[in-house]
């Protein structure tokens, strides 16, 4: 999915108790503990070591902390939007997730609104992002809610052999 950057969605209304904040380097065992509960229920989720999930998710040099926006509710992660650059302009949105306790509050919409504002005001254009559209999160409705648009599709098949 993509969307245009140039007028960005707005800010959305946080729950109660929640604060938003850019990603620091500090908050990487929390971000990675909430990145696996939050991912648990997708498609095809299988959880990495910390060394690996770090070095592919936060060591990339196209990795964006500053664009990054973290949702806490004291001291836990309620929700999150990973952000990277991408050629053009363009930035990707990497992973959404919100864990279970905070979902259907709309942290998911208010976290990529942020962003997309925050990702306009650093000049960026557009942004992409990929998703399961069969999942239970409602996803591809959130999205479709702030501006993006399906660029392309594809199906996966499965076969088990005995």
């Amino acid at each position: 999915m993509h969307a245009s950057l140039g007028s960005p969605p707005g800010a959305r209304p946080l729950p109660a108790g929640l604060t938003v904040v850019p990603f620091e380097a500090g908050m990487k065992e929390a971000l990675y503990e909430a990145y696996n509960e939050a991912m648990a229920d997708h498609y095809d989720f299988e959880p990495r070591g910390r060394a690996s999930w770090a070095e592919v998710e936060l060591q990339a040099d196209v990795f964006r902390p500053d664009l990054t926006r973290l949702a806490f509710d004291g001291p836990a992660i309620a929700a999150y939007v990973m952000v990277s650059d991408e050629p053009d302009g363009r930035v990707r949105i990497d992973g959404v997730g919100t864990r279970r306790p905070w979902r259907r509050r709309g942290l998911a919409s208010t976290l990529v609104a942020e962003v997309m504002t925050a990702a306009a005001a650093a000049g960026k254009t557009r942004a992409t992002l990929g998703v399961d559209s069969e999942s239970p999160t409602g996803a591809v409705g959130i999205y479709a809610a702030l501006g993006f648009e399906v660029t392309s599709s594809w199906v996966s098949y499965r076969l088990q052999l005995a």
